[in-house]
């Protein structure tokens, strides 16, 4: 059974933490591995099926907007917002769920591989929002395991990100027949189609010509590699290297596996915060409320932008619900059929 709760209950172990989500608002998710196992070590295959199940979440969420995301070894981290707000979570369902799929595939191995729920942490600001990207970017860098984000092997924004802002990656489909005259009973066939991959930039670059983002990408990137020859120096290490990071047994865990607590929200500044607690602490009363009456037999009406664990995510005034999948255009573009299975790889 699925629960809910209060920052005061989750600390007490008594659940997550309520879901609100907000048109527009951008929010930093992360997803970790069971145990912190290594099971998302990079590889060519991997990396080429992860972005194409991205691609395919475009496909059928077109409301998000992805301004970057990484995969590393043990977890992942993506920067997002979604113009209903109501597309996150089946958008990061949906990514969850296929990439769990295609990480059982390539491992040869069964059952799950996600540790929990992921945790979808909003960003206040602007000023957050460029520091958010900055710390995505440097994943791979800081750990010291490559020198630069361009030489992290794994599933990652970055060639679209310092590029087109678009990516491609394979999807995999079945397709399940009848039987027949030469055909075994309940036979599938693997089809595999190529989806783009589209970034958007943070909405604090979102009026930037192109050219003019390519250069704040670019400035980005040079502050993360110029800050990790510092901290490499200053350690006296070098970096572990690609060929290290591709020999990491998958079923390894760290020695000291991470064990922060996740903030309430990213905020720049301590006004930023204290507005966004006072704002939650609202919405967590109504919520509270609603779910009272709910109890009672009574009806209960559940802020907006709330997701009742037994309901449909509420929307906010003059919001239209979301429609199914394929009930509306797509501005990602069509799929490309791929015809030679040695493109799957």
């Amino acid at each position: 059974m699925r629960r809910c709760g209060t920052t005061d209950e989750l600390r007490a172990g008594m659940g997550h933490p309520l879901r609100w989500y907000e048109p527009g608002a951008v929010y930093e998710i992360t997803i970790r591995t069971i145990r912190e196992q290594f099971l998302l070590r990079p590889c060519a295959q991997s990396r080429n099926l992860i972005l194409g199940v991205i691609g395919r979440a475009q496909h059928l969420f077109p409301a998000v907007a992805l301004h970057y995301f990484v995969y590393m070894s043990n977890h992942a981290h993506f920067l997002l917002s979604a113009t209903d707000g109501e597309s996150i979570a089946p958008f990061m369902g949906f990514v969850n769920a296929n990439v769990a799929k295609v990480i059982g595939r390539v491992r040869e191995s069964g059952g799950p591989i996600w540790g929990r729920r992921m945790r979808a942490i909003r960003v206040v600001d602007d000023e957050s929002s460029i520091d958010r990207l900055t710390y995505l970017l440097s994943h791979g860098c800081k750990e010291g395991l490559v020198a630069a984000p361009a030489d992290w092997p794994g599933a990652s924004a970055y060639a679209g990100f310092v590029g087109d802002m678009t990516l491609e990656g394979t999807w995999i489909t079945r397709e399940h027949t009848r039987g027949g005259r030469g055909r075994k009973k309940g036979s599938s066939v693997e089809r595999a189609c190529v989806y783009p991959v589209v970034l958007s930039p943070i909405p604090a670059w979102s009026r930037l010509d192109d050219e003019s983002l390519r250069a704040r990408h670019a400035a980005l990137v040079e502050d993360v590699v110029l800050s990790t020859s510092d901290r490499n120096r200053a350690l006296g290490r070098t970096p572990l290297g690609i060929d290290a990071v591709l020999a990491i047994d998958p079923w390894a865990r760290p020695q000291e596996p991470s064990r922060s607590r996740a903030p309430e929200c990213h905020a720049a500044s301590a006004d930023a915060r204290a507005a966004y607690r006072a704002a939650y602490r609202e919405f967590k009363h109504a919520y509270r409320a609603a779910s009272t009456r709910e109890r009672t037999g009574e009806k209960g009406s559940f802020p907006a932008g709330a997701w009742p664990c037994a309901g449909a995510f509420v929307t906010w005034p003059g919001q239209q619900p979301r429609r199914a999948h394929g009930a509306t255009p797509t501005r990602r573009g069509h799929p490309r059929a791929i015809t030679t299975p040695a493109a799957i790889a």
